[in-house]
């Protein structure tokens, strides 16, 4: 069965088998620019300086995750190293000092994230924690997704984003996408660079965490590995006998 990550440690710990692919997801905030409040890049540079991804990554995510300074990981990108992950409270307080704008209880920004993700809202609660510690106030609201109906307007979205293919042509492509940002031309490894940099040197869009699928196996499945980029691949698989503990079979 696939586990979420949060269950990932609890499972083990329970003698069951469990195994995770290379990180597959991306869990990003998704700003909106054209907001009063979020037009000054200064403020939309603070909010991505306070925020802990390595706290997301080892606790929310019970270290199922990495934290995230690009779009793709570096196992896809090769150059996920280029993209630091940087938490510096300080800067955040001073960039905010510097445009002058309260972002207090009286006007709070506004974050979606989707009502069916449990994990989902555990890490819009934890970002709100964060851009509390530096005086922003965060107004969290669960939105249902279902990939078909236009999400609502708000001044950031938390989403959480699969690639299928471990290519980085064709995996920034996609986020791109759906990320409400244009996938120019993608032909040379400088054109695949820059288009992830965009974004991100802009502040429209804030990497968080690469988070892995993970799965627990029964004790008669034998010869099953995930594949880097997840899913199910059952051509090697077979059911051995139950495993014998104490005399009685599970």
């Amino acid at each position: 069965m696939e586990l979420p990550a949060s269950e990932v440690r609890r499972t083990a710990q329970r003698g069951v088998r469990t195994v995770s692919s290379d990180p597959v997801e991306l869990f990003a905030l998704v700003i909106d620019a054209s907001r009063p409040a979020l037009q000054d890049a200064r403020i939309r540079q603070a909010i991505s300086l306070a925020i802990d991804r390595a706290s997301i990554a080892d606790v929310i995510l019970q270290k199922q995750g990495v934290p995230a300074g690009g779009l793709l990981p570096n196992w896809v990108s090769g150059y996920a190293h280029l993209f630091p992950v940087s938490f510096d409270l300080p800067r955040a307080k001073d960039l905010l000092a510097a445009s002058g704008r309260q972002l207090s209880r009286p006007m709070p920004l506004v974050l979606f994230y989707d009502s069916s993700d449990a994990e989902a809202r555990a890490v819009a609660d934890r970002v709100a924690v964060n851009l509390r510690e530096v005086g922003i106030i965060l107004q969290v609201s669960g939105q249902p997704v279902d990939g078909k109906a236009k999400p609502p307007a708000a001044d950031l979205r938390l989403v959480r984003q699969r690639f299928d293919v471990p290519d980085p042509v064709a995996a920034l492509s996609e986020l791109l996408n759906s990320l409400g940002e244009t996938a120019a031309d993608l032909e040379t490894p400088e054109q695949i660079y820059a288009a992830e940099r965009a974004p991100i040197d802009a502040f429209r869009v804030i990497p968080l965490v690469h988070v892995s699928e993970s799965y627990g196996l029964g004790q008669q499945v034998r010869d099953w590995m995930a594949p880097r980029w997840g899913g199910w691949n059952l051509a090697d698989v077979w059911l051995g006998p139950p495993a014998e503990t104490g005399g009685n079979s599970r």
